[in-house]
């Protein structure tokens, strides 16, 4: 069970070392410029109701065991609204999943760009009506060897 009010902080909530889950609200306004007249207006928006999820576990991931921890992270997106130039058929979002690690270890001589990674599997890209029809992704086996 998820604590709904510490999801939706900035850091998300962290139940334990291997459950995380954060909600948050995207909204995007694209905006469109002219000279003549000199003036801009809003084109469109967007809003979404995200969750991410992610589970981990001790041990190396089924791809390359040598890895110290493995973690999966799914991403829910409610899409709210999509108007403007976010509602055409062939508009599309994109979520990805980036790393940003470090080793605490001094033994260890690795440089912190090593320290984690999301794997080949980074990040998904969809339509925004593909994005209704099936509101996942997912990065399965982001590994690291903190």
């Amino acid at each position: 069970m998820w604590d709904s009010d510490e999801a939706k902080r900035e850091q998300g909530w962290i139940k334990n070392r291997y459950s995380y889950c954060q909600s948050h609200m995207v909204y995007i306004g694209a905006i469109e410029c002219g000279l003549f007249p000199p003036s801009c207006r809003l084109s469109g928006d967007y809003l979404s109701q995200n969750m991410l999820r992610g589970e981990g576990k001790q041990g190396g991931h089924i791809n390359d065991p040598s890895k110290l921890r493995w973690a999966g992270f799914t991403l829910d997106v409610g899409v709210l609204w999509a108007r403007g130039v976010f509602s055409a058929p062939t508009a599309k979002m994109k979520a990805t999943m980036e790393c940003d690690g470090g080793y605490r270890d001094p033994v260890f001589d690795v440089d912190d760009d090593n320290a984690c990674f999301p794997g080949p599997d980074d990040g998904t890209e969809k339509t925004i009506p593909g994005w209704r029809a099936n509101n996942y992704a997912s990065v399965p086996g982001s590994l690291t060897a903190l």
